[in-house]
Formats: C-alpha cells, structure tokens, sequence
C-alpha cells in the first residue's frame, strides 16, 4: 500500500502481486454486483458490493478511483481533494 500527495490530491493505491485482470475486468470492477469470478459462491467470494461503494464514497467526496492490471498484478486506487 501507498498513499501520498500529488498537486491538489491525496493518493492511495493498494498493489495484488497474486492475481491479474483482463480488460473486461478491469472495465467492470466498480459496477455492482460484479465478481470477476463468477466460479465463487457469495459465501465465499463476497456479493461484488465492496469495490462499487468504494467508488460511490470516492466520487460523493469528489474525488475517483482506478484499477489497473499487468504482469506484476492489480492495483486499486483512490484520490481525494487535498484541503490544503
């Protein structure tokens, strides 16, 4: 994990060096009831809420969020407004 400051903005990205993406994915990551998965049960691999209130939170503060995936694994991140 990582967060710093950038310009105007407050950054925070969390890196998976165990799994990958496809662009699909990564295109529907943050739609709800999404699992990139679909092979998991909700029992075990969640509703597909989480990232998507992530997203809602982010954006309600004016702030957004990305994903990103290549040979090294995914990354999620945020930024937010920095006040000062």
């Amino acid at each position: 994990m990582s967060a710093f400051r950038r310009d105007n903005e407050i950054l925070v990205e969390v890196n998976n060096t165990g799994s990958q993406l496809t662009p699909h994915e990564i295109a529907h990551v943050f739609d709800r009831f999404y699992r990139a998965d679909p092979s998991r049960q909700r029992a075990s691999g969640g509703t597909g809420l989480g990232l998507s209130i992530v997203k809602n939170l982010v954006e309600a503060q004016g702030g957004h969020v990305w994903a990103q995936s290549d040979d090294s694994g995914v990354s999620f991140g945020f930024a937010l407004p920095s006040q000062t």
